[in-house]
């Protein structure tokens, strides 16, 4: 079995709760990644993606400059403890229809398992994830109408 801290990208860039939106763009430009977790007292609060800011806050026009990262973030983050193994990864990841999960030890970020990561340990079942995760509302609802 393998132990989810032998796959993870370990120590994950975070940023203050209070980092505004153009900070955490240019933090993510810096550090060539999409997902940043934002801490506040060194406990997780929220994590936030490349895709929240260019849909979700750039769609409603708010200027990058003063809007806190927090008021896009997801908060009540998903997350497996550093002591989980793959399977149980796989898992949580596949029912919360997410691509990157954060791992923690005790509310401290200390890793990041995505997708890619998944895939170079258990092809097959990171390919199902990836199906299952793809899966929206959306695309479900254009499928049962071919």
């Amino acid at each position: 079995m393998t132990r989810i801290c032998d796959v993870m990208t370990p120590n994950p860039i975070t940023c203050g709760s209070d980092a505004t939106l153009q900070e955490i763009a240019q933090k993510m430009l810096d550090e060539d990644t999409g997902f940043i977790p934002l801490v506040e007292n060194g406990c997780v609060c929220g994590v936030i993606t490349d895709r929240d800011i260019a849909v979700r806050a750039t769609a409603q026009g708010v200027d990058p400059t003063t809007t806190k990262a927090i008021d896009f973030a997801t908060c009540g983050v998903i997350c497996v403890l550093l002591s989980a193994d793959v399977d149980e990864a796989i898992k949580v990841m596949e029912r919360a229809k997410i691509r990157r999960l954060l791992v923690v030890d005790g509310n401290r970020p200390v890793g990041v398992v995505s997708l890619g990561d998944l895939a170079e340990c258990t092809p097959k079942q990171a390919e199902e994830v990836l199906v299952e995760v793809s899966r929206s509302p959306r695309t479900l609802a254009h499928a049962t109408r071919m």
